[in-house]
């Protein structure tokens, strides 16, 4: 004679541990490809930090912009700028290329940014004494890798 009681609730585990061994199985993949996926793109997110950076120095120190106007050369901007703005030049040159209206143009055209379909430049438009200043910035730092 078989024993039929109690019988039910031994086939109710194999279920549970199916359960349990499935959800593991498809948190390991998961894992495995957050892991191993493509790198995350910050290149337009660095260009809007440094953008905002720099508009918000311009808007603090409105006599820049005449400063910047007398200076001759490029270099001279530049570097009025990344004092008074306290940005290190090497690194900004190494991770940018922007322009600010007709101020100043560091190896970007302004075209670019504003031609391409999808976004690859971060800008902002500032007012500075009624005039309007835009500042156009495109990282150029490979995908960065977690």
């Amino acid at each position: 004679m078989l024993n039929k009681r109690g019988a039910l609730g031994e086939q109710l585990h194999i279920i549970t541990f199916l359960f349990l061994l499935i959800v593991a199985g498809l948190g390991i993949v998961a894992g495995v490809f957050l892991f191993f996926g493509e790198g995350y793109d910050f290149k337009v997110t660095a260009g809007e930090i440094f953008v905002n950076n720099l508009g918000e120095c311009f808007l603090e120190n409105a006599e820049l912009i005449v400063n910047i106007n007398n200076l001759g050369s490029d270099e001279e901007k530049r570097n009025l700028i990344y004092s008074e703005c306290e940005l290190d030049g090497k690194v900004v040159e190494d991770s940018f290329l922007y322009s600010i209206s007709d101020l100043i143009r560091f190896g970007l055209d302004d075209t670019i940014c504003l031609t391409q379909k999808e976004k690859i430049c971060a800008g902002r438009i500032i007012e500075i004494n009624g005039k309007n200043y835009r500042i156009l910035a495109k990282s150029i730092k490979e995908i960065e890798r977690r």
